[in-house]
């Protein structure tokens, strides 16, 4: 475990070795369009928060796939649009993890990215673009293989959001987003501070609100990584909610995602059958995201018994298949229900892999309580380095008092 998390923090120099690199032909009317296009209001309905994202017809500006031409290189005029545009909106330097595909078949081999540095132009369903620091040549990752971001926020107001989402201030988190998603920030960082919203509505008990949000944030095709932040349920506490009042409605719905939340939601009701039929057919989504969270979610319907002591090689195999930004909520899963099972030795080492492998998030931040906790009353030993990492994600969270990956509030 120790050497696969020391490969993601080498450097860039194998990655960027194995990459080929080429020049973006932008859109011409690049700057014409305009940024704004991701707005977020907030108001007040019979006494609950109510927040609907505004996506205007300018939105796909930066979203768009950009055009690659014949030639290798973009045009002069496109360059110097872009240098221009750079110099009057400087962007500071992000971080992120951007891994090798798995072969035909294979587990996705985490430790196979490193950590880039560079300044984002765009990054959605297509890839990332960027500039690495110190090179003009623009660049695009293709694909969607992100399994780690460290955004540095192009406003104050979009830090002060983060700050006040990672401290565990829920609401505020959201007023705050709000005013952020208005000074000026690029679309791909408001996409991420969409998430951040709807995570946050989850963690207040607003589900009806969060997919809403996550209703328009689809549309706006964002990275596989955003779908981790799906409001899907994977802790046993979850299904004590109360069954969001629109969770029927959504088994209905044209879009997909929509539809795998609300069998999500369903699957410990009365509607349950209805809701593993739907789960059934989406396993069969032509969306990788899709079809891999709701087969997922199908392991939620075993016994306790069932899970620990006839599926688990199967579960596991079937979770290290699964793309990588996608498996935190099925190994938050596979922990919970070990939990459940009195299997101690095999539920730390499946808490262990959130804290490791998933960084800086707030499921691995909780993962870490949980280790930390089911450590202590089985008075196991752990390795100085695994502690240093539970050390790592409790100092960048500030909201992991609780123990469930929903509502695990702040002080």
């Amino acid at each position: 475990m120790t050497n696969r998390t020391n490969c993601l923090q080498r450097g860039r120099s194998c990655c960027l070795a194995e990459r080929s690199t080429w020049r973006c032909r932008l859109f011409i009317s690049l700057a014409a369009r305009g940024l704004d296009a991701f707005g977020l209001a907030v108001r007040r309905c019979g006494g609950l928060l109510a927040v609907l994202v505004l996506i205007g017809a300018s939105s796909h500006a930066l979203s768009q796939p950009v055009q690659q031409g014949t030639d290798a290189g973009a045009t002069l005029a496109d360059l110097e649009r872009l240098e221009r545009w750079m110099r009057e909106r400087p962007q500071p330097v992000s971080r992120w993890v951007w891994g090798s595909p798995p072969e035909q078949d294979g587990p996705w081999r985490s430790d196979s990215g490193d950590w880039i540095e560079g300044k984002i132009l765009d990054w959605n369903a297509d890839g990332l673009i960027h500039l690495i620091e110190g090179d003009s040549e623009i660049r695009r990752l293709q694909g969607d293989q992100c399994a780690a971001m460290e955004v540095a926020w192009s406003t104050p107001q979009a830090d002060e959001a983060d700050e006040l989402y990672r401290r565990g201030e829920w609401l505020a988190s959201v007023r705050s987003a709000q005013q952020a998603m208005g000074s000026g920030i690029l679309p791909w960082q408001r996409r991420v501070l969409a998430t951040q919203i709807v995570d946050a509505l989850v963690q207040e008990g607003k589900i009806d609100l969060a997919v809403s949000v996550w209703e328009k944030l689809i549309q706006e095709r964002p990275p596989l990584l955003h779908y981790a932040f799906m409001p899907l349920v994977w802790s046993r506490d979850a299904i004590t909610m109360e069954t969001p009042s629109n969770a029927m409605a959504w088994l209905e719905s044209d879009e997909p995602s929509v539809r795998l939340i609300g069998a999500s939601w369903l699957l410990a009701s009365r509607n349950r059958q209805r809701a593993l039929e739907v789960l059934q057919a989406l396993a069969k989504d032509s969306h990788p995201a899709i079809r891999q969270l709701a087969s997922a979610q199908q392991w939620r319907v075993l016994s306790a018994s069932q899970f620990a002591a006839e599926k688990l090689p199967e579960i596991l195999a079937a979770r290290d298949r699964m793309l990588f930004p996608l498996q935190e909520g099925p190994t938050f899963l596979i922990a919970d229900r070990l939990e459940e099972a009195d299997q101690a030795v095999l539920a730390l080492y499946q808490w262990q892999h959130l804290v490791t492998l998933h960084r800086q998030t707030r499921v691995a931040a909780v993962a870490a309580r949980r280790w930390l906790e089911l450590l202590a009353q089985t008075q196991s030993k752990a390795t100085e380095s695994t502690r240093a990492w539970c050390a790592q994600q409790l100092s960048f969270w500030k909201a992991t008092q609780g123990s469930s990956i929903h509502h695990d509030k702040g002080e």
